[in-house]
């Protein structure tokens, strides 16, 4: 805006505003000839290789009627093992969350056990799968599979 004073009255007057719509449509049509041009600069890029797991740390492939992938694996760590496992060793040897072992595997106390049943899936222990002892005064749960969960996992 430029004001031009004339005999004492002040007049206003406006720059002509230019087109928005003019400048759109050319930023709207140059976008792709750009990317176009740069397209056609850069090399393609290959895909990366990916690189398989060692063998011992690849999942398992086993499906179990019923039952949960990380379940498949606590039995199968629980096979392997062949002898009796903590949470946490279970979890180590099973790549699964230590958190989650109490509903994967089933809980000690029975009424919580049902209930963590209910609420999510049934737990190894419910199905019969795993059996759990608690040795001597420490208070520590130890797991190991069954003979119905050895029959799942063949």
């Amino acid at each position: 805006m430029s004001t031009v004073e004339n005999n004492d009255v002040a007049v206003e007057t406006q720059a002509p505003k230019k087109s928005v719509k003019k400048t759109a449509a050319k930023k709207t049509t140059e976008a792709p000839k750009k990317a176009a041009k740069k397209a056609a600069k850069t090399p393609a890029k290959k895909a990366p290789v990916k690189k398989s797991a060692p063998a011992a740390e690849k999942t398992s492939t086993k499906k179990i009627e019923g039952i949960r992938k990380p379940q498949v694996r606590i039995l199968e760590a629980l096979f392997k093992a062949g002898h009796p496992l903590s949470r946490k060793q279970i979890a180590e040897k099973a790549t699964v969350d230590t958190a989650w072992c109490t509903e994967w595997i089933g809980s000690n106390d029975q009424a919580k056990r049902e209930a963590n049943d209910r609420k999510h899936f049934p737990s190894l222990v419910s199905l019969g799968f795993v059996r759990f002892s608690i040795p001597g005064d420490s208070g520590e749960v130890f797991y190991e599979i069954t003979a119905a969960g050895r029959k799942a996992i063949k």
